[in-house]
């Protein structure tokens, strides 16, 4: 009968018989088989019944791995084979393997047949087949038991038996056909990750080459790289570093049998062509030290918390009292020298003025301050190096309320409300970003803009700056442009300014604001213009006494000719600045006409501009070709790379 094992990470086992065809796995209410942790998902995954196969599905945003790998498409899985769904790994028993069925009689390898029409007859022949290879394979599981499994006596009791029984349990023997590092500790134990290029990156999250999923380890933790027949594990900056045999490494040559610690994973490196048999219980020590800092933390954080309140209440001397073993003392006068045991009597009581000075206490004291300050230190830089920002304030409270001027706590102090505040903020514009809301990322980003390069969430939220910010750096340049339209030059260079802060890099940022810049001044200076002629007309005052003269005539035909101006003699280089008095102007067609004829004259330049106003026109062909032909003709120009950028935002391409 096909079944699962479930094993969860504190290693109980949970046995599921698949009575039906379909199971679902997760973690809401109404799922076939419920798991509660939280890194399974409401619907995770779900298993298929089909005779004797069984096919696994992922249905999460977690992930689910067969044997290791993360599967994106539904996965035959058969006996031995373990599914792993967030923290609990599930072995297949009793289904038939992947690679069981063998080719048709006198079929070449390779080969296809051609599948054949069931009958009654080959029915009753498959099936009496089937029978026949699944007694095989059982005699086959039996006689492997009986050759294997050591010789036990009689009387061992069944508590014994079953324990030997377990030892197999998740055993492997790994042919390495690609070098690879074999997780033997935390729940990923027994999982194995191939390196098959020269370059790898090893993280947390899923665009990694090699996702481990631990929150031990960083988001992008460590790179592997093969070249000239090493293998080579460089540290990425990871918050909790690598470690190759107990040792702090940041880069390091892997040979075989090397044991690598990446956060609170531990890995065995086996290279290529190694035979390599994982057993649980060789690591069982590793794992337990992995863990053992856990339950050590949270003693010591309520032993820190009960220490600060004694010293609150008792003064210095508690101090003493919880971080020292009780000394072994005898014969010890009040002053702290030993003496020599002598028989009760009047002349060995030490007078009361004969009590030393009470500033030796302080002296004792201080001492004891000072190793509980260095381990109350140690302890917060840890918490930091783990982003468990409570427990590290905790621990600097220890520190100040010690020695309130303690240079270091100080430090530490400010740099936890730092990272504090930047950790919070990240989440808020991760989540805000999640749902589509980027103008809400924007605001929470904007908290920590001046977040220091060496803040452990620099990296992350300048990858999320950028991405929020040049989205919405094109938004507010679309507004920008749309108040130019409507001669709001004000609003448009608030805009034009916003999209510049969101997005430096942004190439059509700063022709925009020359624009609106141009713009305004040339309205401003019609508006001075037109007031100036308004006043003329104003004070002019007319003439009301009647010419009484009689005028003649004048029978004098004028002989000059009406023209229009002849733009064929200007040089190309009048015709662009004229042409950029109408662009000013907002004269946008006569603009256009210019450009060209000075185009066509030979001024480079003016191809440029025609590609601007074309753009703005949402003739977004003729502005790219106007723009690749500036470029061909001005190849070194300062300006060159924007318009590329341009071009590649307009839906073009550089050849």
């Amino acid at each position: 009968m096909v079944k699962l094992q479930i094993k969860d990470d504190a290693g109980r086992t949970t046995t599921v018989p698949l009575s039906r065809d379909e199971y679902t796995v997760g973690r809401k209410e109404g799922n076939s088989i419920r798991l509660t942790e939280q890194n399974v998902s409401r619907t995770h995954a779900r298993f298929v019944k089909r005779g004797d196969e069984v096919h696994v599905e992922d249905l999460s945003r977690y992930g689910t791995r067969v044997n290791g790998e993360r599967i994106t498409a539904p996965r035959r899985v058969g006996d031995g084979d373990v599914v792993q769904i967030g923290d609990y790994q599930i072995q297949v028993e009793g289904a038939a393997k992947a690679l069981d069925a063998a080719p048709p009689a006198g079929a070449e390898a390779g080969e296809a047949k051609a599948a054949e029409p069931m009958t009654p007859e080959r029915a009753e022949k498959k099936e009496a087949l089937d029978k026949a290879a699944k007694a095989r394979i059982a005699a086959a599981k039996a006689e492997a038991a009986t050759e294997t499994a050591p010789a036990a006596p009689a009387e061992a009791p069944k508590a014994e038996d079953d324990q030997r029984k377990s030892l197999g349990k998740g055993k492997k023997r790994l042919e390495a056909v690609h070098p690879m590092l074999v997780a033997v500790t935390s729940n990923l134990a027994g999982t194995s990750y191939p390196i098959t290029t020269e370059t790898m990156i090893i993280g947390r999250t899923g665009e990694n080459d090699i996702q481990i999923e631990h929150h031990s380890i960083s988001r992008n933790h460590a790179k592997i790289v093969v070249a000239d027949g090493r293998v080579k594990m460089v540290d990425l900056q990871s918050k909790n570093g690598i470690r190759v045999n107990g040792e702090f490494w940041e880069e390091s040559v892997l040979k075989s049998g090397d044991v690598i610690e990446l956060g609170k994973v531990q890995f065995r490196y086996v290279e290529k062509g190694e035979d390599f048999i994982y057993r649980p219980e060789d690591w069982t020590s590793a794992a337990a030290a992995a863990d053992k800092d856990e339950p050590g933390k949270k003693k010591g954080g309520k032993g820190w918390i009960f220490l600060v309140l004694l010293l609150l209440a008792g003064g210095a001397v508690a101090v003493y009292v919880l971080t020292q073993k009780p000394p072994v003392v005898s014969n010890v006068t009040t002053g702290g020298a030993a003496v020599e045991p002598t028989k009760p009597g009047p002349e060995t009581v030490a007078p009361a003025e004969t009590t030393p000075p009470p500033e030796t206490a302080p002296q004792v004291t201080k001492q004891d301050n000072s190793q509980a300050i260095a381990e109350a230190l140690e302890k917060a830089k840890a918490a930091m190096s783990a982003e468990k920002w409570d427990d590290a304030d905790s621990q600097l409270q220890v520190v100040l309320t010690l020695d309130k001027e303690n240079p270091q706590g100080l430090r530490l102090k400010e740099k936890v409300a730092t990272e504090r505040n930047a950790s919070a903020a990240l989440k808020a514009a991760q989540d805000a970003q999640g749902r589509g809301d980027l103008e809400a990322a924007w605001t929470e980003l904007l908290k920590v803009k001046d977040l220091p390069q060496d803040s452990m969430y620099y990296a992350r939220i300048q990858e999320i700056w950028k991405a929020v910010g040049e989205t919405l750096s094109n938004k507010r340049l679309d507004a920008g442009k749309d108040a130019l339209k409507d001669k709001d030059y004000d609003k448009a260079l608030a805009l034009g300014n916003e999209a510049k802060v969101m997005y430096a890099a942004n190439p059509e940022v700063d022709p925009f604001l020359d624009d609106v810049k141009r713009s305004k001044a040339a309205a401003e200076k019609a508006a001075a213009d037109k007031a100036a002629h308004d006043k003329a007309i104003a004070d002019k005052t007319p003439d009301k006494t009647p010419d009484k003269t009689p005028t003649k005539p004048d029978k004098t035909p004028d002989k000059t000719p009406t023209t229009t101006p002849d733009t064929s003699a200007k040089s190309a280089k009048d015709l662009y600045q004229e042409a950029r008095e109408l662009h000013t102007a907002r004269d946008l067609a006569g603009a256009l006409k210019l450009y060209r004829q000075a185009a066509g004259k030979g001024y480079s330049k003016a191809w440029r501009q025609i590609g601007t106003i074309e753009l703005g026109n949402g003739n977004t062909t003729e502005a790219i070709n106007a723009w690749k032909k500036y470029i061909s003709l001005n190849p070194s120009a300062p300006d060159v790379e924007a318009i590329k950028e341009a071009i590649i935002r307009s839906g073009g391409s550089i050849n």
